[in-house]
C-alpha cells in the first residue's frame, strides 16, 4: 500500500456483494470527498474478515474484479488491503492510527452501524472516539431497511438459497447473477434445437435451489431474457455444477467470450427425465412460459 501524501475519504468496509446499504455508505464517502475536493477510497479485503477471525466459509456475492467494477462506478477507488491477516491482528486502535490516520491520511471514514475493526473488534463508537483523538472525523450510516428487511449479504445469501432471487435483487439493488467465459458443453443442446450456453460457477456463487430459473444473460453490450438450469443435469449425468442457459432466438457464437446470467425467478426443482428428449420438451415449455407471460 501506498502512503497518500494528500487526504482522503474512507469508506470501509468489507462490501461483500456491494448491496444498497454498502452503496450509501461509498456514496456518502464520495460526496463528502468531492465536496472537499479529495479522493474517495474504498477499503477493502482480498480476504474476508469473517473467514480469517471465525473460519466463516460462506461463499461470497462478488468477486474481486465484479466488486472493484461497482464501487468505481460510484466514484470511489477501491483499495484492498493486502496481508488481511496480519491487518486484522492489529488492535483496533493501531489500525486507526497507523493505516486510518497513518498511511490513508484521512479526514473521515464512514462506515456502517455494526462496523467493526482490528483484532480486538472494536466498533463503530469506538472509531468516531479514535477518529476524535487521531484528527479525522467519522459518519455511522444508521441500519437500512427494505421492506421491513435488514439490508445485509448474509440475508441476502439466505434468500438465495430458499431460492428467492428476486427478493435478494431488492437488497442487493440489482438481480444475483454469475459471470464468466462460455465453455463448450457437451452440444446436446445444438443437437436437439435447443442450444445452451454454458458457464462454470465461480467461487463466489453462494448455495442456490439447482433447478430453471428466468434469467437474462448481458454480453457485448445488450440484454437477453432466458432460461436458465443451475445444477448437475442428472438426466445426462452432467458431472458437476454448471450453469446452462438458452436465449431464444440467438444464433450467435459466444464460445470464451465473457458473459454474466442474472437469476431472475426459481421457476421449478432440477429432476432427472426418462430421455433426453422429454427433458429438451420440459425445457421448451419452461421457456414458452417465461416468455408468454
Amino acid at each position: 500500500m501506498m502512503k497518500n501524501k494528500l487526504k482522503t475519504v474512507a469508506a470501509l468496509g468489507f462490501f461483500d456483494g456491494v448491496h444498497t446499504a454498502h452503496r450509501d455508505i461509498i456514496r456518502a464517502a464520495v460526496t463528502a470527498a468531492r465536496a472537499a475536493g479529495i479522493e474517495a477510497l474504498a477499503l477493502s479485503f482480498d480476504e474476508s474478515p469473517a473467514k480469517v477471525l471465525r473460519g466463516e466459509t460462506a461463499p461470497q456475492l462478488t468477486g474481486k474484479f465484479e466488486k472493484t467494477k461497482l464501487i468505481t462506478e460510484l466514484g470511489a477507488r477501491c483499495v484492498f488491503l493486502p496481508a488481511t491477516r496480519e491487518v486484522l491482528s492489529m488492535t483496533g486502535r493501531d489500525f486507526a492510527k497507523n493505516v486510518l490516520a497513518g498511511r490513508f491520511n484521512i479526514s473521515k471514514a464512514v462506515c456502517g452501524y455494526n462496523y467493526s475493526f482490528g483484532g480486538d473488534r472494536l466498533d463503530a463508537e469506538a472509531l468516531a472516539e479514535l477518529g476524535g483523538e487521531l484528527g479525522f472525523e467519522v459518519e455511522i450510516q444508521p441500519e437500512k431497511k427494505i421492506g421491513g428487511e435488514t439490508v445485509s449479504s448474509s440475508r441476502i445469501r439466505e434468500l438465495l438459497a430458499q431460492g428467492r432471487p428476486e427478493e435478494a435483487a431488492v437488497l442487493l439493488g440489482r438481480p444475483f447473477a454469475a459471470a464468466g467465459p462460455v465453455e463448450h458443453g457437451k452440444g446436446l443442446g445444438h443437437q436437439n434445437g435447443f442450444p445452451t450456453i454454458n458457464i462454470s460457477p465461480g467461487p463466489e456463487l453462494p448455495p442456490m435451489p439447482y433447478g430453471v430459473y428466468a434469467s437474462r444473460v448481458l454480453f457485448e453490450g445488450g440484454a437477453h431474457r432466458a432460461v436458465t438450469n443451475l445444477g448437475v443435469n442428472p438426466t445426462v449425468h452432467g458431472g458437476g455444477v454448471r450453469i446452462e442457459t438458452h436465449i431464444p432466438g440467438y444464433r450467435g457464437d459466444l464460445y470464451g467470450k465473457f458473459v454474466k446470467v442474472e437469476f431472475l425467478k426459481f421457476l421449478r426443482p432440477e429432476r432427472e427425465f426418462p430421455s433426453v428428449e422429454e427433458l429438451f420438451a420440459q425445457i421448451r415449455r419452461d421457456a414458452a412460459a417465461i416468455f408468454n407471460n
